[in-house]
């Protein structure tokens, strides 16, 4: 999975975990494992990815979920799928899911005990059975961290960019992206997939040692990878340095909304491509990205010429 992780997918453990995630869920795509059955069961839309249908026993509450789920289209927008499920979702919808995944809902752990301590053959407890809550501080989730992106930055006004970005580590490099003219890549530095390194527009390098000054971070990415026209240094997530080729400088401060200095890198690449100079850059640049707003504040400095 690690490249999937690469591109910012989040692992839940497979023994626990999954409980506090459906419970959790707005929607859930799955196939015909029991994990797909109990999110149907307690009332969450859920959608199927895939369903065999002759591994799944006629009768049973497997076969009523892939009667009773929508069976995803992969030829049609998964996002729109998700928001569909969600949206045309029905109370009732999973009403023999739920009847056969209990005959006798909320006594489980009353029946349950009684059952092992008939088998332990001993006294069962007075008191009643404990069903105790899930605690969120249980779920520990493998949290990925998008390294590399396939970015589309197109300047709506003069002060407006609007950037759709794209996981890199698990986009087709053959695919129509990389033939679109508005696409550039976007890499961290360390990320371990060196071609994308090699090829990327923009690199970025968080929070440099104590010990390496940001012009020296900026100074090593564009000595090693001469293809980079672009590169950020993350002082934390919403500061940092950018520099581009020819020693043009500017600081970025993410100042309003959810986003890192990246998007800085790619506003500051669009507005290069469309023939604007880095001197006239903005003092602020709003970024839309999906449903979020970014407000980032630059500060622009040119090389000193002698």
């Amino acid at each position: 999975m690690s490249e999937y992780l690469r591109a910012g997918l989040r692992l839940v453990p497979p023994a626990v975990g999954w409980q506090h995630t459906i419970v959790a869920a707005d929607v859930v795509l799955g196939d015909h494992g029991a994990v797909t059955g109990y999110s149907a069961a307690i009332g969450r839309p859920t959608l199927l990815a895939t369903f065999p249908d002759h591994d799944v026993a006629p009768g049973s509450v497997i076969e009523a979920l892939g009667k009773s789920a929508p069976h995803v289209d992969f030829r049609q927008s998964l996002h729109e799928q998700l928001h569909r499920a969600i949206g045309d979702y029905e109370p009732d919808q999973f009403h023999t899911v739920r009847e056969l995944t209990s005959s006798i809902p909320d006594e489980s752990a009353r029946t349950l005990r009684q059952v092992f301590y008939q088998l332990m053959d001993l006294p069962e407890p007075d008191r009643a059975a404990v069903v105790r809550p899930f605690d969120p501080s249980e779920l520990t989730i493998e949290d990925g961290i998008a390294c590399a992106a396939l970015v589309s930055a197109e300047l709506s006004s003069d002060a407006s960019v609007h950037v759709t970005r794209w996981p890199a580590d698990v986009t087709s490099h053959h695919s129509a992206l990389h033939e679109a003219a508005d696409i550039h890549l976007v890499v961290r530095s360390d990320h371990p997939q060196r071609d994308l390194l090699t090829h990327a527009a923009i690199l970025t390098h968080q929070n440099p040692p104590n010990d390496m000054h940001a012009d020296q971070a900026l100074a090593e990415i564009m000595a090693n990878y001469p293809a980079c026209r672009l590169a950020v240094v993350a002082n934390s997530e919403r500061t940092g340095v950018l520099r581009h080729r020819n020693g043009d400088t500017a600081t970025a401060e993410v100042v309003d909304g959810p986003g890192d200095v990246a998007l800085a890198g790619s506003a500051i690449h669009a507005w290069l491509a469309s023939g604007r100079p880095w001197p006239t850059l903005p003092d602020k640049i709003v970024i839309t990205h999906g449903p979020f707003r970014t407000s980032i504040q630059l500060s622009v400095t040119v090389p000193m010429v002698t």
